[in-house]
């Protein structure tokens, strides 16, 4: 006989085989219509007495009694609520709650905190003539407020300074950027500085990069770097709206527009990239330059940094969004574009 896992107690009343539920205590007969498994006791006891408790053996409350006889019904014991022991246990859970939440939001300052750099695109894509993107300078101006990068169909250079979208042009006039321009390629960082660095000499721009690279603390991270001080022997560049089918830029660059100042105070805006990057951005220093009446600008080919300081940012985060058009996805990005860069950088 099955007792769906109920234990039983069997024994022998004459010659009749008699079991007893060891949980309800009711007795079990093996023959005639009494014939009834101990859950079918259990069930019927609790059905057919709802008010009612059970009391069995191994149970508090159960009363020892001899094989046979009948169950013992007692009255069912209501539990007692303790008002003080259930707000203390909901004070404990709410404060567990808060705990996770204060934790999550502070996650979430920390990482938005945490300094970043926002490319658009892919050097690689510009240097196989993908001109156009679909990101307006209104829509760049919320990733950050200092960097660079160029506007569509490669016009001109964009130097990002206070939150201000500069856009140098062909002929060396400087303007503010309209909202509505696009840009097919650009790098920028909300600036929050941790490293302000005075020159002692004057410094080529190649000395330049050789003196702060040896103040960077790691050289696999991205650095925003913005220094403004006296320069001379300034030289920059900027290119001419391009027309359809476009160039490489490879091509395009020989027909770049040099603008010359041989002494100029000014800002000099500047993303230092690590190595493993390449394909992405300019590996090492990519520099832009503005005048410090915003009246002139480019791209740096050359300069001599006469007295300044250096004001440092270290990121370790970046953020790459890839442009969803036809330009971008036809660009060749298979090949090695390292000698294409080095022409184009005037390096």
């Amino acid at each position: 006989m099955e007792c769906c896992a109920t234990p039983v107690v069997w024994g022998f009343a004459g010659s009749e085989q008699v079991g007893c539920c060891a949980l309800t205590g009711l007795r079990i007969e093996t023959g005639g219509t009494r014939r009834q498994t101990a859950s079918q006791h259990l069930f019927f006891a609790r059905h057919q007495n709802p008010d009612l408790g059970l009391s069995a053996p191994g149970f508090p409350g159960a009363q020892k009694r001899e094989l046979g006889q009948p169950a013992v019904l007692e009255p069912r014991k209501k539990a007692i609520v303790n008002p003080a022991c259930i707000a203390k246990r909901l004070r404990t859970a709410l404060l567990i709650i808060a705990v996770l939440a204060v934790s999550a939001a502070c996650g979430r300052a920390n990482a938005q905190s945490s300094p970043s750099l926002y490319i658009y695109s892919t050097l690689d894509a510009l240097l196989a003539g993908a001109y156009d993107g679909d990101l307006t300078i209104r829509e760049l101006s919320g990733k950050g407020d200092l960097g660079i990068g160029t506007f569509n169909r490669l016009d001109g250079e964009m130097v990002a300074v206070d939150g201000v979208f500069y856009h140098a042009k062909a002929d060396g006039s400087v303007v503010v950027a309209d909202p509505q321009d696009r840009t097919p390629l650009a790098y920028v960082t909300r600036f929050h500085p941790t490293q302000n660095i005075k020159a002692e000499s004057a410094l080529p721009l190649a000395k330049l990069e050789r003196w702060l690279d040896s103040r960077l603390a790691n050289p696999n991270l991205f650095y925003a770097i913005r220094i403004e001080g006296e320069f001379r022997d300034v030289s920059v560049r900027a290119i001419a709206p391009q027309m359809k089918p476009y160039k490489p830029l490879a091509e395009v660059f020989k027909t770049q527009s040099v603008h010359d100042y041989p002494t100029t105070r000014g800002t000099l805006i500047g993303i230092r990239s690590p190595a493993f990057s390449k394909g992405i951005s300019v590996q090492g220093y990519h520099w832009h330059y503005l005048t410090a009446d915003r009246q002139h600008g480019g791209h740096v080919l050359a300069l001599t940094l006469v007295a300044g300081s250096a004001m440092v940012e270290a990121i370790q985060r970046v953020n790459l969004e890839l442009p969803d058009n036809e330009a971008f996805a036809h660009a060749d990005q298979t090949k090695d574009r390292s000698e294409e860069t080095r022409r184009v950088e005037g390096k």
